[in-house]
């Protein structure tokens, strides 16, 4: 309720447990699940890294594969493990993986991080082949950037930020990073300033996407896809444009990028698939 309510999204799906009706968590709502697991199981190799290292991480990439939705209480289990490491320009890049189960052992969903440790190299002997021998992590790791001149717009949506939308997002999701609501930290990270968190970005889009081609049925959301570029700062006003909407595979995608208060795509590549 408290992730919903963050991102300014009222649905009765997420909030109305009247009559004792579970409530469907918001479809981006593992982020939080797999940050828990991130501070409580680690990362591993996460542990060569030094507090002024660790706080260069910033979200790159994210994907996600819902099998079902989740539900209110549900008893769910994850699991994370690295599928790949290695050098880019900008610093050190890594994707994990994170594997959801419930109480029978039945998948529910796959998500996959990729991180950007900005101005932190790579040993030689510390990258993997994952990439290569798990095509699903290739797909996330790499790609071409969306051109909005060249795409074609479909549909826009306004989506004001107020300066506090990345404190209470912090709280609401449990998603304690400081580049995001500290300016001391984010300036020692070399930031300009604090930056929203690139998942609460690609949150409000889902939501808007839900809303305008899902009936505002979150339940029929089963993946999510979006690639993290130009800064967001607060307060903001981003701007949805949705280029296409079609059939795939029994199920509709809707791909979609989102541009900062400058024109930036703050979220490129993005994709949510309905179904």
């Amino acid at each position: 309720m408290a992730f919903a309510a963050a991102l300014g999204d009222m649905d009765p799906h997420y909030l109305d447990n009247r009559a004792g009706r579970a409530v469907v968590a918001h479809p981006m709502f593992p982020n939080c699940l797999e940050w828990g697991t991130f501070q409580e199981a680690g990362v591993p190799g996460s542990e060569t890294l030094d507090d002024d290292e660790a706080v260069r991480a910033v979200h790159g990439t994210y994907e996600l594969e819902l099998s079902r939705p989740l539900w209110s209480g549900e008893v769910l289990t994850s699991q994370v493990s690295v599928e790949v490491v290695e050098r880019r320009r900008p610093g050190g890049y890594r994707v994990v993986r994170i594997d959801g189960t419930d109480e029978a052992g039945t998948p529910v969903w796959v998500g996959r991080w990729g991180q950007l440790y900005l101005g932190i190299d790579v040993d030689d002997d510390a990258g993997t082949s994952a990439a290569a021998a798990n095509p699903a992590a290739a797909g996330v790791a790499s790609g071409t950037p969306g051109d909005p001149q060249k795409e074609g717009v479909e549909s826009e949506t306004t989506i004001p930020l107020p300066a506090n939308f990345a404190h209470t997002y912090t709280e609401c999701a449990r998603i304690w990073n400081p580049i995001h609501t500290d300016a001391g930290v984010a300036e020692r990270a070399g930031l300009p300033g604090p930056i929203l968190h690139g998942s609460a970005t690609l949150a409000v889009a889902v939501s808007r996407v839900v809303a305008d081609h899902a009936g505002g049925d979150p339940t029929q959301v089963r993946r999510i896809v979006g690639r993290f570029g130009a800064m967001v700062r607060l307060p903001s006003e981003l701007r949805l444009q949705v280029t296409s909407v079609t059939p795939r595979a029994g199920r509709r995608a809707v791909t979609f990028h989102v541009l900062n208060a400058d024109g930036g795509q703050a979220v490129r590549d993005g994709l949510v698939e309905l179904g």
